[in-house]
């Protein structure tokens, strides 16, 4: 067999050495192009705008309750808040800022005798983004015990 390739003129070592350094190149160009391609793009997802949703369980079981989200993403910074519009926590307003796409906030709502009070630490990650969104969050109370995951199931209405 070597015989015959170095009849055509090729050297065996020669063309897997070859080979291999083609791959190698070949490896480095697509990493290299990958990588500026992510450096100078911005993420596809738009989740700015008003969002309409609630959280989907046992927690909530008054049907009337649904929350007005305002999102404002620049780059991995997201700010915004969130109203309770209907439902048993009727006007209560949180504000939250956070990272994309994992966003943790401090919720705040107006007392009766319209205070700020904290009311607690909300982590949230949503998963699916378009003109829908889903999503989780998980809250913490006063106490810092841990409460049940809630799933949020978010529309655009805008």
């Amino acid at each position: 067999m070597e015989n015959f390739l170095s009849s055509l003129g090729f050297d065996v070592i020669t063309t897997i050495v070859s080979a291999f350094i083609i791959f190698l190149c070949r490896n480095f160009i697509m990493i290299t192009l990958s990588y500026i391609i992510n450096l100078f793009s911005t993420d596809d997802v738009n989740i700015n705008g008003v969002w309409y949703g609630r959280p989907i369980g046992d927690d909530y079981e008054d049907p009337n309750y649904e929350e007005k989200i305002i999102i404002h993403r620049v780059g991995k910074n997201v700010i915004g808040t969130v109203e309770t519009i209907n439902g048993i926590f009727k006007n209560r307003k949180y504000y939250f800022k956070g990272k994309f796409c994992n966003l943790t906030f401090v919720v705040w709502y107006k007392s009766k005798d319209n205070k700020n009070m904290e009311m607690g630490n909300y982590s949230l990650c949503f998963l699916n983004c378009g003109s829908e969104m889903e999503g989780y969050v998980t809250y913490y109370r006063d106490d810092k015990k841990e409460m049940k995951a809630a799933k949020y199931i978010l529309k655009r209405k805008d």
